[in-house]
């Protein structure tokens, strides 16, 4: 074999390998292609989501402010319920009460005239 031959073969190699590596990097910049694509319209999502959020915060102070007389009537619905409640057990125990003091004066009555 010749310096010729060994040359050629070596020269031959050498541009499989190149054609070989700028295959791969080919594909690595189409691949880089693809992620700036992705990029570009991620940032727009992002743009638009930062857009939708802070309508929907501006929203929120103004619906707050229109909860907050609701809360402040259930605090005060709940005090009513609550004391409704109470007046009812009252009178309920009231009631028993006069009712079972009723039947003992009945009894008495009935079994003192005897």
């Amino acid at each position: 074999m010749s310096n010729c031959t060994i040359h050629e073969d070596f020269l031959t190699k050498l541009n499989v390998k190149t054609d070989h590596i700028s295959g791969k990097v080919d594909d690595m910049e189409k691949h880089l292609a693809n992620i700036d694509v992705n990029l570009a319209v991620y940032n727009e999502r992002l743009a638009e989501h930062i857009r939708r959020t802070e309508i929907l915060e501006e929203n929120y102070g103004k619906v707050d402010e229109r909860i907050r007389p609701l809360e402040n009537f259930q605090a005060v619905e709940k005090i009513i319920r609550h004391a409704i409640y109470k007046t009812l057990a009252i009178s309920g125990s009231i009631l028993a009460l006069l009712a079972g003091s009723y039947k003992l004066i009945l009894f008495l009555v009935q079994h003192s005239t005897h």
